[in-house]
């Protein structure tokens, strides 16, 4: 029975090295990605600043 299917069994997650994943993100993946979390920095710098930029200069 130890290969029997436990719906309690908690979900196990893939081990990733952090050396292998880079945390920059394009300007690309930024505006048009949904996969994905951006630091409060990121989506200021990036998302809101330059919408203000662009409002201004209209």
């Amino acid at each position: 029975m130890s290969n029997a299917f436990n719906p309690y069994k908690a979900p196990t997650a893939v081990q990733v090295d952090s050396a292998s994943v880079s945390n920059e993100m394009s300007w690309r993946q930024i505006w048009f990605s949904f996969e994905g979390r951006i630091s409060r920095s990121t989506f200021w710098l990036k998302g809101v600043l330059p919408l203000y930029g662009i409002v201004i200069a209209l």
